[in-house]
């Protein structure tokens, strides 16, 4: 974003200045007040007259500073550089507010290697409980003469309700 609009603003101030170009009348008014051609060129070659002051000025405006003291002079070219930096500034300012709003949600979302451990120790645990309760309801229910389960008596310990919704939580 520096880099265009700043090359944009620059070749703007740049063809103001070398054809001398009369401002505006209306937006002279507005933002002028007793300021002469002479202070708007001091000020417009001060904040516009090269690449590097140029993207110093842009960065001094979403930073904190007062965008609108760089705004100004701008306008004074015309009314399309005043929408120009509003543009700007929005784009600037929200397109960095999403980035760091990015950076927090995906950070914040990241689980912590602690709160991963923590989470497969409760589970495991759960897993052995429901074994444990698996186990009581089998033992409940009996087995045949060789100490074997049969699958009909699976089928037989599956159709309690009980050991069914064990079943279905492992």
């Amino acid at each position: 974003t520096f880099y265009i609009v700043g090359i944009a603003m620059m070749e703007g101030v740049t063809v103001f200045l070398e054809e001398g170009a009369p401002p505006n009348a209306e937006t002279w008014a507005v933002f002028a007040g007793n300021c002469d051609r002479a202070d708007l060129v001091t000020t417009l070659q001060a904040y516009y007259g090269g690449v590097a002051s140029t993207w110093v000025t842009l960065f001094r405006a979403i930073s904190g500073a007062d965008w609108g003291a760089f705004a100004a002079p701008m306008a004074r070219m015309g009314w399309l550089w005043s929408v120009v930096w509003l543009l700007y500034v929005f784009c600037a300012v929200f397109g960095m507010l999403n980035v760091v709003i990015g950076t927090v949600v995906d950070i914040v979302r990241k689980p912590l290697p602690s709160d991963r451990a923590l989470r497969l120790a409760a589970e495991q645990k759960e897993e052995r409980l429901l074994a444990a309760l698996l186990a009581a309801q089998l033992k409940k229910v009996g087995k045949d003469a060789e100490d074997k389960m049969s699958r009909k008596m699976l089928g037989h310990i599956l159709e309690f309700p009980s050991v069914a919704s064990r079943m279905h939580d492992f």
